[in-house]
């Protein structure tokens, strides 16, 4: 029997172990980023279609323990970059992250986690995100705004609301994206947050960079200009990435996040 075949079964008192044990074989292989993508596209992509299975199956307490490993394997997945598009194209998979959003817990940590990451692709993902049954757009925007517009007031580290915005910046780099993003107002959640001094500050203002060649009245660019802590530490950052400096705090005395 095949792990393929492990994941098909509905889960019983008597496969449940070995079950759990199938997918603790597979969160494993997917922690080293060199086999998160053939984890992902093995067997045609079935272990994943059954990894979602497991993950969506709710209606048997037997399958919790399951479900949950399925979906830290396939955040783990989601880390890489070439397979954020298959990801994209699977609607089955979207609807049930834009869903787990609306949820309190572990699974909607997961869920915006995955989202921000699939949309780091942007430029190739942005139409199946912006298409896909639950309208992520106003669940991202929903995220960050009842955080507040006081950036001090965030959760610190990994946080949902800083996730979201990492969501909405990374979708913004798509020109196909700008429209939804102008319409929805992303100009107004992102202007409080620009105005301030922080790495999410930071975020903001480069959603908003991103959005300024729909900007028919200058308030984009105005909003941008008008507050110059935010210019120039994406100056910075550039010359930053062009000089290959770093801040001294990444691996080998270098970082140059967000350059």
């Amino acid at each position: 029997m095949t792990l393929y075949d492990v994941f098909r079964e509905e889960a019983t008192e008597m496969n449940q172990i070995a079950r759990q044990n199938a997918l603790l074989i597979c969160q494993n292989l997917s922690f080293p980023n060199t086999t998160r993508h053939l984890l992902f596209a093995f067997a045609d992509g079935k272990i994943f279609d059954a990894m979602l299975n497991v993950m969506s199956n709710v209606t048997n307490a037997l399958n919790a323990t399951a479900a949950e490993k399925a979906l830290a394997t396939i955040a783990n997945m989601s880390n890489k970059k070439e397979n954020n598009l298959p990801m994209a194209q699977n609607t089955k998979f979207l609807s049930k992250l834009i869903e787990y959003c609306k949820l309190d817990g572990e699974k909607k940590r997961h869920g915006i986690n995955i989202l921000a990451k699939i949309a780091a692709g942007a430029i190739n993902t942005a139409p199946y995100l912006l298409k896909a049954p639950g309208n992520v757009l106003q669940v991202m925007m929903g995220v960050v705004k009842d955080a507040g517009e006081d950036l001090k007031k965030w959760k610190k580290g990994n946080s949902n609301e800083f996730w979201a915005l990492t969501f909405l910046m990374n979708l913004a780099q798509a020109e196909y994206s700008v429209k939804y993003m102008v319409k929805a107002n992303m100009v107004g959640l992102m202007e409080p947050l620009v105005k301030q001094t922080s790495k999410e500050c930071l975020q903001a203002a480069i959603t908003v960079a991103y959005l300024v060649s729909a900007d028919k009245d200058g308030s984009m660019f105005e909003l941008l200009s008008s507050n110059t802590a935010s210019l120039d530490r994406l100056i910075a950052l550039l010359e930053n990435t062009l000089n290959c400096e770093g801040d001294g705090k990444g691996a080998g005395g270098k970082n140059t996040e967000y350059g």
